[in-house]
């Protein structure tokens, strides 16, 4: 709900909102640098950035990477949350 209410704001300034499927955005980002793997790219970012460098920084980084390639949603829409995809 708190990513939804970020996300909703966010588009009502005409800012771009993309969603991203946690287990899928290293493949995406790869893709969208015509790659098959993107961990020596986040090993380099990590080095040029210094510490702290941990998983959540390699995933927003990934996110990023992989937004590159695909067009913004205009309209905020959370994904399906997983109590909803066990339904």
């Amino acid at each position: 709900m708190y990513r939804q209410a970020i996300a909703t704001a966010a588009a009502a300034r005409g800012w771009s909102v993309r969603w991203y499927d946690r287990a899928g955005v290293f493949r995406d980002a790869a893709a969208a640098l015509g790659r098959d793997d993107v961990d020596d790219v986040l090993q380099a970012m990590g080095r040029a950035i210094g510490p702290p460098w941990q998983a959540i920084h390699k995933l927003a980084a990934a996110a990023a990477l992989a937004a590159t390639s695909r067009p913004a949603s205009r309209f905020a829409r959370a994904p399906a949350s997983r109590s909803s995809r066990r339904r």
